[in-house]
């Protein structure tokens, strides 16, 4: 790491903040650990992006999401209110794309404007998870979820949400020995006490979350599998320029 990089500690994640991802930074993030890099130029922002992007690994287009490698988000006025990344209420919290055909490893957002103070939520999965009691610990690890696709895309096509995976776990055993987890608290169900273990495990990544408020040119990188990040909801003013706008991308490892 540089001499400029700092790193910050609390009971739901570990932050590190490094001045530019080099060596030290690129192996915390493979390690589960998420980056904020602060004050970039945001007039660059895209390009910025998918610099970060490549120096991570193999950024890509998921054309379900959109047609464009680095994405936009921001409210619109026929969304508000809703629970997506697009729209203006809260965002349970999740990991980017579980059990879908391209779900990245890394998910790279970067500030383009929050003139809102929208407030970010990331949470590690693996301290949710400890917290835990271990037979809540047992059922999260069996195959007896299943996951929605988004409202979103239900919405898009006139018609009701459709499963996307059936039989699955939330949480998987790595190589490293700590867990990794594919979990959308607003699309994953279960019935009976996996539906409990659910909101046990959604009500402990609630409750260690930290806050983040991303400013203009701020990057967030998240290792996907092991942090799970939502939104707190926030009121905007979809007519103003200066609303709150992100930039998206997604990243496989190399």
């Amino acid at each position: 790491m540089t001499a400029t990089s700092q790193t910050i500690s609390s009971v739901g994640v570990e932050l590190l903040r490094p001045a530019s991802i080099n060596s030290g930074a690129l192996e915390q993030l493979n390690a589960g650990y998420p980056l904020l890099l602060e004050t970039l130029e945001p007039a660059r922002l895209s390009q910025t992006l998918q610099d970060l992007g490549a120096e991570i690994g193999r950024p890509y287009i998921d054309t379900k999401e959109s047609p464009f490698l680095v994405q936009s988000i921001k409210p619109e006025e026929d969304a508000l209110d809703q629970s997506s990344n697009s729209f203006n209420g809260e965002l349970r919290m999740h990991t980017e794309n579980p059990y879908e055909d391209l779900e990245p490893d890394f998910l790279l957002i970067g500030c383009s404007a929050n003139s809102e103070q929208a407030v970010t939520l990331i949470s590690d999965g693996n301290i949710a998870f400890s917290g835990l009691a271990e037979p809540v610990r047992k059922r999260l690890q069996e195959p007896r979820f299943s996951v929605l696709e988004a409202g979103k895309f239900a919405a898009a096509a006139g018609r009701a949400r459709q499963m996307i995976a059936q039989n699955v776990p939330v949480a998987k055993i790595a190589d490293d020995g700590k867990f990794d987890f594919q979990i959308d608290f607003e699309a994953t169900v279960a019935r009976g006490l996996y539906k409990d273990a659910l909101e046990q495990f959604e009500h402990r990544c609630r409750a260690i979350a930290r806050e983040i408020i991303l400013n203009p040119g701020d990057v967030l990188v998240l290792p996907n599998q092991r942090v799970i990040h939502g939104r707190k909801s926030f009121n905007t003013n979809t007519k103003s320029p200066e609303r709150r706008q992100l930039l998206r991308m997604f990243v496989q490892k190399g």
